[in-house]
């Protein structure tokens, strides 16, 4: 199956395509149809590789029989850290405007400076994750645009068939 991810034009020099998005992409859908190994050719972040196998031990926990072996990983080793293309390191998150990613980002607000790493300052939302329709998420996007911008936090409506 051919994934693709696509964004606003004014956005998208920002974003670079990277195989940690592939893998956390893939990782789920490989634990459910019983896939052995994700293998990449390219390197990945060794914080993301430990942080997709604790989300597999927590979905063997919480829907599959412990029995159940996580897909293991395999990839180039990296040797530096991030992509981003300005070098400025930057943190995301999934940015749906439910209670679980405003914690998220209260949590984060509360913990990191605005000019530490850490400090979030992308919100993604996903066309097809929540929602398939297109006047639906772009009422979204509009009733999230205020809370972002109050949040100083950069909206990135994002495009995929992952789902």
């Amino acid at each position: 199956m051919e994934l693709y991810f696509e964004t606003d034009t004014a956005i998208a020099g920002a974003l670079d395509c990277n195989p940690d998005a592939f893998a956390t992409a893939c990782i789920l859908p490989a634990l459910r149809h019983g896939e052995r190994r994700l293998a990449i050719d390219a390197a990945l972040s060794p914080e993301l590789i430990n942080g997709l196998m604790d989300v597999q031990g927590w979905m063997r926990h919480w829907w599959y029989p412990l029995e159940k072996p996580p897909v293991k990983i395999e990839s180039v080793k990296a040797a530096t850290i991030g992509r981003n293309q300005q070098n400025q390191p930057r943190c995301g998150m999934f940015f749906s405007g439910g209670v679980d990613s405003l914690a998220s980002l209260r949590a984060n607000r509360l913990t990191y400076a605005n000019d530490h790493p850490y400090s979030v300052k992308d919100g993604f939302i996903v066309f097809g994750l929540e929602t398939d329709q297109e006047e639906k998420f772009t009422h979204v996007l509009a009733s999230l645009s205020p809370m972002a911008e109050d949040a100083d936090l950069q909206l990135i409506p994002v495009y995929s068939n992952i789902r």
